[in-house]
């Protein structure tokens, strides 16, 4: 793969894992957030880039994301437990 095609497909990668991350479907967005941002690390790794602040950040934003929904599931669950008894 050409650098230019590489930093193209890393671009790519890092912009759709921002966008999905900050929009986190109850978890779902999260999780591709991270797969992506995971992607984009392997092309990075593999393109000799060593710049990966943008990517550490997208990392927290995915798994932020992916805690508040585990959290939100959680009190759902802990509020319905209480109601029904």
């Amino acid at each position: 793969m050409k650098e230019t095609d590489a930093l193209t497909e890393i671009d790519r990668l890092l912009k759709r894992s921002e966008v999905v991350g900050w929009i986190w479907i109850m978890g779902i967005g999260s999780i591709i957030s991270i797969m992506s941002a995971v992607k984009a690390a392997r092309l990075m790794n593999k393109a000799g880039i060593s710049d990966k602040k943008k990517l550490t950040g997208l990392f927290v934003l995915g798994i932020a994301g992916l805690l508040i929904a585990v959290s939100a599931f959680l009190i759902i669950i802990i509020y319905r437990k209480g109601k029904s008894t």
